[in-house]
């Protein structure tokens, strides 16, 4: 289950649009375009695959903060947190499961994020959402187009470039589970060059409602006569992110410089699915 904070929201809005930007999304940040089916960009009813598109629009309009949420947009996609892997949030695509989801791919501006173990996106891979232009998921195999590792499905997100960015905005969220984010963006021209930064920060303690009566450990307790078990108590869900990124543009030159960094996050119900209350993953 989604759980979306209650939220006030703050912004400082970016300058209108110029004609040529204007363009620009109508040929590739338009709901009607897709480029994740086959690596072009083309018609979303042309495209060869079942392909959806969520938008920057869509996500402010519900409420989402994080990728996750918004990918609770999607039809056919269901995100759910494993009962095994510290409520890693689980995609699952026209009912494929597994623990660590490395049968859906995810991709960032067309760049694999896969954790070299176990093929899937890092552990507890929050990802806030102020950065976002676009998301394009494609549900069913796209291996012919990306590899093995994405034989249920693939998701491309599409972040903003330094044209859409187009000036300086700002905002801060405060909502329910102590959530705390804030966020940075500049688009400005150095030269010949195109530049855009982002800053997004997002905290949260995590739900203190989400208790359990019991763990693992006090299966063993009432076994063996012991009290180790820390159970009942709140689950330890809360996290620190850290999104921030530079891209540079000139004619056939886009560079992008990306640091993703995930703090003092909760680990669950713990691999051993025992409440772990102090523990915190980095």
């Amino acid at each position: 289950m989604s759980l979306l904070p209650l939220a006030l929201f703050l912004a400082v809005p970016a300058g209108a649009q110029s004609p040529e930007e204007a363009e620009l999304a109508l040929a590739y940040g338009d709901k009607e375009f897709v480029s994740i089916a086959t690596g072009l960009v083309q018609p979303l009813h042309l495209a060869p695959a079942v392909a959806s598109v969520v938008t920057a629009a869509e996500i402010e309009a519900v409420g989402a903060t994080t990728l996750d949420e918004a990918l609770a947009l999607v039809p056919g996609l269901h995100v759910a947190p494993s009962p095994f892997n510290r409520l890693n949030p689980n995609w699952s695509i026209r009912g494929v499961v597994t623990n660590q989801t490395p049968q859906v791919l995810l991709l960032r501006n067309g760049v694999p994020i896969t954790h070299f173990y176990t093929g899937a996106r890092p552990n507890l891979f929050y990802l806030p959402v102020a950065d976002i232009e676009r998301i394009e998921v494609i549900r069913g195999p796209g291996s012919a187009v990306y590899g093995a590792d994405a034989f249920a499905g693939a998701i491309n997100v599409i972040t903003r470039s330094p044209e859409e960015q187009n000036g300086t905005e700002m905002g801060v969220r405060l909502g329910s589970f102590e959530r705390r984010d804030a966020w940075l963006q500049q688009g400005s021209q150095l030269g010949d060059w195109k530049c855009g930064i982002s800053l997004e920060y997002a905290h949260t303690a995590g739900d203190r409602d989400r208790v359990v009566g019991s763990d693992l450990q006090s299966v063993f307790d009432s076994l063996f006569a012991t009290s180790a078990s820390r159970a009942p108590g709140a689950l330890s869900t809360g996290f620190d992110v850290l999104n921030a990124s530079l891209r540079l543009v000139n004619g056939p030159w886009d560079i992008g410089l990306w640091h993703w960094r995930l703090m003092d996050a909760g680990v669950g119900a713990g691999a051993a699915q025992a409440r772990e209350p102090s523990g915190s993953p980095d």
